[in-house]
């Protein structure tokens, strides 16, 4: 707008709640006693690491999800075996209602329960049908450019720090045939095929 005589209404102001922190309760599919050895520690670290606005449980049983006092901002599953019917239910109700849900998969997963459970035919919480183990190394990781992806500050790592990332085992997938329209690759490993690391 041009300016006017009255430059007291130019500007408006607004006030906004502000969370001290974010709440996530990583379940832990293979606890270890010994130090750092556990499936979660590292990440647990990481989510604790600096001066970040990050709150952090660790449960080694997906039960405890449904006796929480109160719905966390997010979730996260790792190399958890299965779950059950009703644990299922309340992760569905949950990201239904805005809270957030990252799988990491591992060698513990039942493949079977999975798919029947959290993919189900592409109508369920899995954004991919799990496959199986692919046993072949792969060297090198891809960040896809999508926007608004979570994964993107990772791009602005040197290219040498990304090549560097390998893996000796890793998930196969196979994602559905509308995946273009309803799920986002976000990160590929650099192997011939391309294959999906990170899906949304």
């Amino acid at each position: 707008l041009a300016k006017d005589a009255m430059p007291a209404d130019n500007a408006r102001s607004v006030v906004l709640e502000v969370r001290e922190a974010l709440k996530f309760v990583v379940v832990d599919g293979e606890p270890d006693v010994r130090p750092f050895m556990g499936e979660t520690v590292f990440l647990h670290l990481a989510l604790r690491a600096g001066r970040a606005g990050w709150q952090t449980e660790v449960v080694t049983d997906a039960d405890d999800l449904l006796t929480l006092p109160e719905v966390p901002d997010a979730v996260i599953l790792a190399n958890v075996t299965a779950l059950t019917p009703s644990q299922v239910d309340w992760l569905e109700q949950r990201v239904e209602g805005g809270m957030g849900l990252i799988v990491y998969v591992g060698d513990l997963l039942d493949l079977n329960a999975w798919n029947e459970l959290l993919y189900r035919n592409g109508e369920g919480l899995l954004p991919a049908m799990l496959s199986g183990v692919n046993e072949e190394e792969a060297m090198g990781l891809v960040v896809a450019d999508v926007e608004g992806s979570p994964l993107l500050t990772l791009a602005q790592l040197a290219p040498a720090a990304l090549a560097r990332v390998d893996t000796s085992r890793r998930m196969s997938v196979t994602l559905p045939a509308d995946a273009n329209e309803t799920r986002r690759v976000l990160a590929t490993w650099n192997d011939a095929e391309g294959t999906p690391a990170a899906i949304e």
